[in-house]
């Protein structure tokens, strides 16, 4: 049974990294393209790579940087190949996606399923980041006088920036205290 729920969990993170890459690949202007094409294979190279097996430690059946090495190399390949249709920026953009968003994305599964009362330090990132964009808003409408990048995001301002950082570590302290009260009662009746 838990095998199954791993091998779901996991190509459900898959799709999401596959929407993401596709986002990513669409802003820059080739995501049906064969470049493209590299990085998706590239993000199912990765996660079929995962070990989904109980009590799997953080482990592959490939080593990372192999796979890393060989979606460089196709990308690489199909740049010089079909030169010059596509951009440095394009190239750069399959072989940094790769990495910043399926690989991150990966983190996820990996960090819940393989470390002690992990799937609670998962939330945590949705927590933070929820806690972070939350306070930043807040306090930027309330209190938002210095403008943080007027050409960049001409609504963010300063005091929002340190607002988000404050309520998400505010935030990430009161759910760590929750968690280890609740994971503490849970340690104590498995003893």
């Amino acid at each position: 049974m838990y095998f199954w729920w791993a091998v779901i969990a996991c190509c459900l993170i898959f799709l999401i990294s596959l929407i993401g890459l596709y986002e990513l690949y669409k802003v820059m202007k080739f995501e049906d393209t064969t470049l493209a094409a590299v990085g998706y294979l590239g993000a199912f190279a990765w996660y079929i790579n995962i070990d989904t097996r109980p009590n799997a430690i953080i482990d592959f059946k490939v080593p990372e940087l192999m796979i890393f090495s060989i979606v460089v190399v196709a990308a690489l390949l199909v740049f010089v190949v079909k030169y010059p249709k596509y951009t440095a920026n394009q190239l750069f953009s399959t072989i940094f996606g790769i990495f910043y968003i399926p690989v991150m994305i990966s983190f996820i599964f990996k960090t819940r399923e393989t470390i002690a009362f992990g799937q609670w330090l998962a939330w945590m990132a949705y927590v933070s980041s929820w806690g972070s964009d939350t306070c930043a808003y807040v306090v930027g409408r309330l209190f938002g006088k210095h403008k943080l990048a007027p050409v960049l995001s001409p609504k963010k301002s300063v005091e929002g920036a340190v607002g988000g950082v404050l309520g998400s570590a505010l935030i990430g302290v009161v759910f760590g205290l929750i968690m280890s009260n609740y994971t503490g009662k849970i340690r104590k009746t498995l003893l």
